[in-house]
C-alpha cells in the first residue's frame, strides 16, 4: 500500500493544473484543496469569461497556485489567474512530458492534469518563462506580422508560376502598383 503523499499534518496550498488540447475548446482542470481533498473537472466552454467565473471561488484563498502547459491558449488563461491574485506556472510541455516516464496507457486529459499537479507540488515543474503583458503584446505582433510576410510571399509565388505557366515574363514587384504589365 502506497503512502499519500499529500496526506500528514503539512498544509499545502491549493493547486490547479489546465490544459485545453489542441481542437478542443474545453479546459480539463484538477485542483487540490488546503484540506487535501482533490477535485476534477472542465470548463465548457473554456472563454475568458467562463474561466474568470470559475476562478471567481478561488479568490478569497491564499498563497494559491496553478500549473498549465504552454500550448495554445496559455495567455488569457494566465492573465485570469493574475486577477485573482494567485500564482501561475506556465509547464514546458516537452520537459514535463519526459518527467512523466515512460508511458504506459494512454494518456488523457484527466491524466495530464494530475501528472502537473504533482510536479508542482514536488516543486519540480519545468517552467517556462511568462512574458510582461508588454512584451507578450509585442511577441505577438511580431509573430502576426511574419505570418502575413509568409502568405503574402507565397501569393507572389503562386502568381509567379500561374504567369510562367501562360509564358508570360517574371514580374518584379507583382503586388505594388509601380509594376509594368507587359500588354
Amino acid at each position: 500500500m502506497f503512502a499519500d503523499p499529500f496526506a500528514g499534518p503539512q498544509r499545502r496550498p491549493p493547486s490547479c493544473r489546465s490544459r485545453a488540447p489542441r481542437g478542443n475548446r474545453n479546459r480539463t482542470t484538477t485542483w487540490t484543496t488546503q484540506t487535501v481533498e482533490v477535485r476534477t473537472g472542465q470548463i465548457r466552454p473554456a472563454t475568458r469569461e467562463d474561466l474568470r467565473t470559475w476562478l471567481e471561488r478561488f479568490e478569497d484563498l491564499t498563497d494559491v497556485a496553478f500549473a498549465l502547459e504552454a500550448t495554445t491558449g496559455w495567455r488569457f488563461v494566465v492573465e485570469e489567474i493574475g486577477r485573482t491574485g494567485a500564482r501561475a506556472h506556465l509547464a514546458e510541455p516537452a520537459d514535463a512530458r519526459a518527467l512523466r516516464g515512460p508511458k504506459r496507457r494512454p494518456k488523457t486529459d484527466r491524466a495530464d492534469a494530475r501528472h502537473l499537479r504533482d510536479l508542482l507540488h514536488r516543486g519540480q515543474l519545468p517552467e517556462s518563462w511568462i512574458p510582461p503583458p508588454h512584451m507578450a503584446d509585442l511577441r505577438a505582433r511580431v509573430r502576426l506580422r511574419k505570418a502575413l510576410v509568409d502568405e503574402r510571399t507565397g501569393w507572389c509565388q503562386r502568381m509567379q508560376a500561374t504567369l510562367f505557366h501562360h509564358g508570360q515574363p517574371r514580374l518584379r514587384d507583382l503586388l505594388t502598383r509601380e509594376t509594368e504589365h507587359p500588354r
